[in-house]
């Protein structure tokens, strides 16, 4: 019976210091799949203050272009706006000069216009 007894004593301290050896190796694993997740955790981290940096630049740069787009239309407005004046002011003259009787200018009496050069 004291032979059952220490084999049983045996088997079953053999048991726990496997069972044992077993959880310390479970216990080594989860450290290192936690200290694996924090730095996983920590490079999420800074990669998304990176990405909130780029947005933010993006953002700026978008801010930017729309300003300068607003500027570059408002002139082109400005263009067809003073170009719309100009035609209408050449078109003006035109019918001016269309509607004048050139052959009805004459140098008037009294007037010598000898010894002038032509520019």
């Amino acid at each position: 019976m004291l032979e059952t007894l220490l084999a049983l004593s045996i088997v079953f301290g053999g048991w726990q210091w496997w069972g044992k050896e077993r959880a310390h190796d479970d216990i080594e694993q989860l450290e290192q799949d936690i200290a694996s997740y924090q730095a996983s955790v920590e490079t999420l981290r800074e990669a998304n203050e990176s990405n909130a940096s780029t947005i933010t630049d993006l953002e700026d740069a978008n801010d930017s272009c729309v300003s300068r787009y607003r500027a570059l239309l408002e002139t082109v407005n400005d263009f067809r706006d003073a170009r719309i004046i100009q035609d209408a002011e050449i078109d003006r003259l035109q019918d001016r000069l269309t509607g004048s009787d050139f052959a009805g200018c004459r140098v008037p009496d009294g007037i010598s216009l000898e010894g002038l050069q032509a520019p």
